[in-house]
């Protein structure tokens, strides 16, 4: 896979931000696309570090997580 230096998250952010100088439009509105420009970096984020688990624990041949059998205890 060939690395992508580009990258659109900073000039979103950028527009953003000039845009809401300039006053284009309310203050709800620009609430609204930080919020939401937040969660989109939010959930890049976490799928590039579901990624980099899985990657790792299958190169060590590790499972991330073990679930050990339980024996059926009666407690009386």
């Amino acid at each position: 896979m060939q690395f992508d230096w580009l990258y659109v998250e900073p000039y979103v952010f950028a527009l953003i931000v000039y845009l809401d100088y300039a006053r284009v439009f309310e203050n709800q509105q620009a609430a609204l696309f930080y919020l939401a420009y937040g969660t989109w970096i939010t959930v890049k984020y976490l799928i590039f570090m579901h990624s980099m688990v899985d990657q790792i624990t299958s190169y060590l041949q590790i499972s991330f997580l073990k679930v050990k059998p339980v024996s059926s205890k009666k407690t009386n």
